[in-house]
């Protein structure tokens, strides 16, 4: 006597049965992986129907860090937020790392507006403990603005692996108790 079964099994099955006539190792994936991570974000997939953009994480990053920058810029941030400043000021750090690894002189164009960056979230999180409110004067916002542009510029010319090297840098940086402040490690 045979079971009768649902599509649903007989497509799980049939699937099983493909799979295990044609397996994929996680060695035949790791080179796909390794090529992926180290290319930089464009559009253009490495093998269509399998592997995403990854220019559309680069798109997301920047979006989620810009539109962060417009709410501290526009005063929609609750004094309790942190997310906003916290999105802003990773991704100053991130293009800060990025642009020393790229050119560790100090001939490196990018250097001194990440640092003005710096400096202006630097006095807004001060601004927040004193007045209990998100607030930014008139330079600070031109100095973000310069700072989340090249952060864009870099975030299009590095590869998600140099990315995510960086992410770790800053990530341990954090760890140690390393804050940077104006004065200290420009």
């Amino acid at each position: 006597m045979t079971r009768k079964t649902t599509p649903y099994a007989r497509k799980r099955a049939a699937r099983a049965r493909h799979q295990a006539a044609h397996p994929v190792s996680d060695a035949n994936l790791a080179w796909i992986t390794a090529i992926e991570r180290s290319r930089p974000f464009d559009d253009d997939p490495v093998i269509p129907g399998l592997t995403a953009p990854t220019g559309s994480n680069a798109v997301a990053a920047a979006i989620m860090v810009r539109t962060a920058l417009d709410d501290l810029l526009a005063h929609r941030v609750k004094p309790d937020d942190t997310r906003a400043a916290d999105l802003v000021s990773h991704a100053i750090d991130m293009a800060h790392i990025r642009a020393l690894q790229i050119q560790p002189d100090d001939d490196n164009p990018a250097l001194p507006p990440l640092l003005a960056a710096k400096a202006a979230m630097y006095q807004v999180r001060q601004r927040r403990v004193r007045v209990g409110a998100w607030g930014l004067a008139g330079p600070e916002r031109e100095q973000l603005l310069a700072a989340i542009d090249i952060y864009e510029d870099v975030l299009k010319a590095s590869s998600p692996n140099q990315m995510a090297k960086a992410v770790d840098i800053r990530r341990e940086a954090l760890r140690k108790g390393y804050v940077w402040a104006p004065g200290i490690g420009e």
